[in-house]
């Protein structure tokens, strides 16, 4: 029976189909013939109903007359089902999941034979068919919809069944042996998907609630959550399905925290929100996301405050397609923009990014509870910052009103590789875009820093620390004046900028998490420049809320503000590269363990590469309204004496000329000590 079942289950969804309403056909067929027995208190039979039936048989083909109330009928029988399929698949009762069928499902096959049996009423009250009493069409409806259900749920029981026999009866022949965290409703569905996956074995729930602990789901015992880590060891679990929400963070870190000490591959049921159809199946399961390793608090935002400055703008975002820059889109969409510019240089990503944020439109727009169905234009750039022409054209135009600022080449050895270029874009297409926005009127301008910019000692976050000078030095100058073969700028500064400096953001295209991912997939090693390089993390999410907050603090009229995010504490890089392999439910290979998976290699420290970032220059930040976001004070350079440098930098590039370039930014950027 099993076998049979599980044949059934990896049919093609045509043939699922074509079954169901093969299933249904008969159903409705059965139905009508049943209400006539019941409406006429016998065992009905429509070609064996009336003496002249019996009479004139034989002169059939010569008196059709006699045999209009027989082909009256039949025709009935051969129009139901052409009637009843087509709107069974407009309300889409094929499409319902048996295994997972609910009230919604219900309400679908109500609606179809409601409406099948109105049709088929008309027909037969239009062609005024003798024979056929009104009733019956009442009587068809409630016995159609009754079989009709009683045959999903009869299947479903037995495809139940069968999730039982499977998950107990064939616990010898699997390979796998896992647990579910969360006895609630999501991990009940994960258990009748993971039934039908042969190399898995579902040994128990786990949960805290002593209402539900000692009792049994589906004949699988819940036990107690303050067991976990033990019970993993003792009983060779190596999966845990997690079925908690993330809104539940507290809860969730702890339950993740309880599994540092054991090698268990560790993957989440996504939220609801996540899923298209509400229904968890296998291949929803996501790997643990690494912003659980983190144990940061939730970033609390003043909405109202956001929302206030957001709300029907034009805003402007450089380096739309790049991890900050769409997660910015992302989340400013919630706020309903007037209107979004995605600026982006690689074709590929602003193409990703256009057609993401459509669809995060679309969904939101579906749900007038979360965002209102205003119209939200999109328009893509592709352009690079360096094209100070093609900036003031699209200014020029759309008359953005703030400016994200997260185009940057950003891959320290890269740029340390690629001076010019990383100068180019990094310094002179930042001030591009400041140029650009003063001369249009800009209101708000944000620029996404580094932590590599304090105290560098690469290029990358030297050119990061000059583009903050930059910001700098034109908002202390109320009236700018820059010159050169493409810029003529003489306009008063009515912007206001900002500069918001942070560290590691995970899952970046230049963090170290998806770089151990991909070792991990490809079975190691893992490597790590120094056993003691620490480096501050925080989650995409997180950060671009906290630039977002950034726009909406009151700011330093005559200078730029250099906001930092609280980081948190410094994570060391190699203690990350244990996590990730345990929770892949591997076992790390070192000396004392000469069969683990996995191996961590130490590489040595890349060119120019710190073994600690930092934040501020000085130690003395200053709070702001925002217990995540502080203000840090640093010295500046007058404009007058800045786009002097600027020009000699400019011609040192041009001529290539790497000794001067190193001499200049020496001089300017404090603390720069490059390695070379």
């Amino acid at each position: 029976m099993n076998t049979i079942i599980r044949k059934l289950i990896k049919l093609p969804i045509s043939v699922k189909y074509l079954i169901i309403f093969t299933n249904d056909i008969f159903i409705i067929l059965f139905s009508f013939w049943a209400s006539f027995s019941l409406r006429l208190s016998y065992f009905y039979n429509p070609f064996n109903g009336s003496a002249i039936y019996r009479e004139y048989l034989p002169y059939f083909f010569s008196d059709f007359f006699i045999y209009q109330k027989l082909f009256d009928i039949v025709l009935i029988y051969l129009l139901a089902p052409l009637i009843f399929i087509p709107i069974s698949i407009y309300f889409g009762l094929g499409s319902v999941v048996i295994r997972f069928i609910s009230y919604k499902g219900v309400s679908s096959i109500v609606k179809t034979v409601f409406l099948y049996s109105l049709i088929l009423g008309f027909i037969v009250h239009t062609l005024n068919i003798d024979g056929i009493p009104r009733s019956i069409v009442i009587i068809n409806f409630f016995i159609s919809c009754l079989v009709i259900i009683f045959s999903r749920y009869a299947m479903r029981f037995i495809l139940r069944k069968s999730d039982f026999n499977l998950i107990f009866f064939n616990r010898s022949n699997t390979n796998r042996k896992a647990a579910i965290v969360g006895a609630n409703q999501n991990g009940k569905n994960l258990v009748e998907s993971i039934s039908y996956l042969e190399n898995y074995n579902i040994y128990c729930f786990f949960d805290n609630d002593k209402k539900i602990i000692g009792r049994k789901i589906f004949d699988l015992p819940v036990l107690d959550l303050a067991n976990l880590e033990y019970l993993i060891q003792k009983e060779k679990i190596t999966d845990i399905f997690l079925s908690i929400s993330r809104s539940d963070q507290k809860f969730r870190k702890k339950v993740i925290s309880s599994l540092s000490n054991v090698s268990v591959r560790v993957r989440s049921i996504p939220d609801f929100f996540d899923l298209s159809d509400n229904k968890i199946r296998f291949e929803d399961l996501q790997e643990l996301d690494i912003n659980d390793l983190l144990a940061r608090e939730t970033v609390q935002l003043n909405f109202e405050q956001i929302n206030k400055k957001l709300l029907n703008k034009v805003i402007l975002i450089t380096g739309a397609g790049g991890s900050i820059g769409s997660e910015l889109c992302r989340q400013i969409v919630l706020y309903q923009p007037k209107k979004i510019i995605l600026f982006e240089q690689s074709e590929y990503y602003l193409y990703e990014i256009q057609n993401n944020l459509q669809k995060l439109i679309n969904k939101l727009q579906s749900n007038e509870d979360i965002i209102k169905k205003n119209l939200i234009e999109i328009v893509p750039v592709l352009g690079s910052i360096q094209d100070y022409k093609l900036l003031e054209t699209i200014f020029n135009l759309y008359n953005p009103e703030i400016v994200y600022h997260a185009a940057a080449y950003k891959h320290v050895p890269i740029v340390e590789k690629n001076v010019s270029e990383g100068l180019k874009n990094n310094i002179f297409g930042s001030l591009n875009v400041a140029l650009a926005a003063i001369k249009f009127n800009v209101q708000d301008f944000v620029l996404i820093s580094t932590d590599k910019a304090v105290r560098p000692t690469n290029m990358m976050g030297a050119s990061k620390r000059f583009a903050e000078l930059i910001l700098q030095s034109l908002s202390y100058e109320k009236k700018i004046t820059f010159s050169n073969n493409l810029i003529s700028l003489n306009n008063i500064n009515n912007t206001n900028f900002c500069i918001v400096r942070f560290g590691n953001v995970l899952g970046s295209s230049g963090s170290v998490v998806p770089l151990f991912k991909n070792q991990i997939k490809n079975g190691g090693p893992l490597t790590v420049t120094h056993p003691e390089v620490t480096r501050y993390f925080m989650s995409i999410d997180e950060a671009a809320k906290l630039v977002i907050q950034s726009t909406c603090i009151n700011k330093n009229k005559e200078i730029a503000e250099i906001f930092v995010l609280d980081m948190g504490e410094p994570v060391k890089i190699y203690d990350l590269a244990i996590k990730m392999i345990k929770y892949s439910g591997l076992t790390i290979k070192d000396q004392n363990n000469p069969d683990g998976d996995i191996e961590i290699k130490i590489i040595g420290l890349r060119s120019a590469e710190k073994l600690y970032e930092e934040l501020l220059i000085g130690n003395s930040p200053i709070n702001t309204s925002h217990n995540k976001i502080f203000k840090a004070r640093e010295n500046f350079i007058e404009w007058n004496i800045l786009k002097v440098k600027l020009s000699e930098l400019a011609n040192n590039i041009n001529l290539n000329n790497t000794n001067e370039i190193y001499k200049i930014l020496k001089n300017l950027v404090n603390g720069y000590n490059p390695k070379v």
